[in-house]
């Protein structure tokens, strides 16, 4: 009777664990449905079904199938329906390391706008795949095949990268004491780096204290530069006026000149005549010339009082 019972209570626990498991995966499916989302790749290397589907690194949901179309790949998807997507959503397959599947990673979270219709899978144009080994080995031999240039005429490999290097090897062939030699003296001319870090920091601190000393004295330093563009400006009318002067000087000079040629004789006669006179009547007026010098000062000083008045 004892062994009854004893079966009877297992059996209801199991019954009631198995209820149990069965509500809580229910309420779960009934509080998070899920819904299906499609994209288009063009290779699918490294992903299965029931690999993860992220946004922001955050799993939403799962790969639910994979189908070949030609010349893609189609992944169906099933994320949680709570997840709303934008209209330009992305999508890619990842992989945290070489060794490790791949999962499709949903590139935006939605933000605002209009969304996007998952009745249509994500185009081609609009998800991204690493570049897989074949299609590096493909970049690398048709890099190669660049190199050597392909078949020349006859059906026999171009040889122009195994001249190119056959000639460099030529060239420089014979030439390593002169590298040599070359290497050194610019060594000897560098000198310790040590010495050259010591000037290098005097010439920064001189050029520090150069320019305080502009900042400190800049007022001074800005009345230098005005005066010096009043100067130049100065110079500038000058010569601008002094101009016109050679001008007129270019166009009496040449009649001058030609009249002193004529009447030179004449004017050093008249002037050996008159400047003797000119001589004694300023030695005999002397005391009054000085006299009259002498008065004009405090004569000017009156002027101005005089107009006042």
């Amino acid at each position: 009777m004892s062994w009854g019972r004893t079966a009877l209570a297992a059996g209801i626990a199991v019954a009631v664990v198995a209820a149990g498991v069965v509500g809580v995966s229910w309420a779960n499916t009934a509080r998070d449905p899920k819904r299906s989302l499609c994209a288009e790749f063009t290779d699918t290397v490294g992903l299965y079904e029931g690999n993860s589907v992220t946004m922001l690194g955050v799993e939403i949901g799962t790969v639910s199938k994979i189908e070949a179309l030609g010349d893609r790949m189609r992944v169906t998807m099933s994320v949680k329906d709570s997840v709303q997507l934008p209209a330009d959503v992305q999508a890619v397959t990842l992989s945290s390391s070489i060794v490790t599947d791949r999962h499709v990673e949903l590139t935006k979270p939605y933000t605002g706008g209009s969304r996007y219709d998952t009745s249509k899978c994500i185009p081609l144009d609009h998800t991204k795949t690493p570049i897989g080994i074949s299609e590096a080995l493909d970049a690398m031999g048709k890099l190669a095949g660049d190199l050597t240039g392909g078949a020349a005429a006859g059906g026999k490999p171009d040889t122009l990268l195994d001249d190119t290097l056959t000639a460099a090897n030529n060239a420089i062939d014979g030439t390593g004491q002169q590298w040599n030699e070359l290497l050194q003296r610019l060594s000897a001319a560098i000198g310790d780096p040590t010495q050259k870090d010591a000037v290098f920091r005097r010439l920064v601190d001189n050029l520090d204290q150069l320019t305080t000393m502009f900042v400190t004295n800049w007022p001074d330093m800005a009345e230098v530069l005005d005066n010096l563009r009043n100067g130049l400006q100065l110079i500038g009318d000058f010569s601008a006026e002094f101009s016109g002067a050679v001008d007129i000087a270019v166009e009496f000079l040449p009649v001058i000149a030609r009249n002193v040629g004529k009447y030179d004789s004449q004017i050093y006669g008249l002037l050996d005549s008159v400047l003797p006179q000119v001589h004694t009547q300023f030695q005999q007026h002397q005391g009054d010339i000085d006299s009259l010098l002498a008065a004009l000062p405090p004569l000017a000083a009156q002027l101005p009082q005089a107009g006042a008045k």
